[in-house]
C-alpha cells in the first residue's frame, strides 16, 4: 500500500471521490511549506512554490488503484505523481502539475479547495 494526498476532487464528498472508493482513508493532513492550489474550474492543481500549504487527505491506495488514479489524472503527461511531505504526517504522494502551467491561473490562498469551492459557489 502507497500513501497518496490529495486535494481537490478527489476528498471526500467531493465528485470524484468514488475512484477512492477501495482506498483507506488515513487523515486529514497538510503539506509542508512550499506548494500552492490554482484554480482550474471544476478542480484544482496543486505546484510547487516558494511558500505555501496545502490541506487534504491521506490515503493508502494499492498499486492497482494508484494505476486507476494514475489513468484519470493523466500522470505523467497532464499531472505529475510526486513525493512529497505532509506537516507532521511524513512522506506520501501527490498528484502535482508543473509550476510553468498555472502562472494564469487564480492561486487559492487559503491552500483549501473545500473551503474555497464553498465560497466560489458551483
Amino acid at each position: 500500500m502507497k500513501r497518496l494526498f490529495v486535494y481537490g476532487s478527489l476528498m471526500q464528498g467531493q465528485p470524484n471521490h468514488s475512484a477512492m472508493e477501495d482506498a483507506q482513508l488515513v487523515g486529514a493532513a497538510a503539506t509542508v511549506p512550499g506548494f500552492s492550489l490554482f484554480d482550474l474550474g471544476a478542480y484544482p492543481a496543486m505546484a510547487a512554490s516558494p511558500e505555501g500549504v496545502v490541506l487534504g487527505e491521506v490515503y493508502l491506495v494499492s498499486e492497482a488503484q494508484q494505476a486507476r488514479l494514475d489513468r484519470l489524472e493523466g500522470h505523467p503527461r497532464y499531472y505529475t505523481r510526486t513525493p512529497l511531505q505532509l506537516e507532521g504526517a511524513g512522506p506520501a504522494e501527490a498528484y502535482l502539475m508543473p509550476s510553468e502551467r498555472v502562472p494564469l491561473r487564480r492561486q487559492i490562498a487559503s491552500g483549501d479547495w473545500r473551503s474555497y469551492r464553498k465560497e466560489r459557489g458551483p
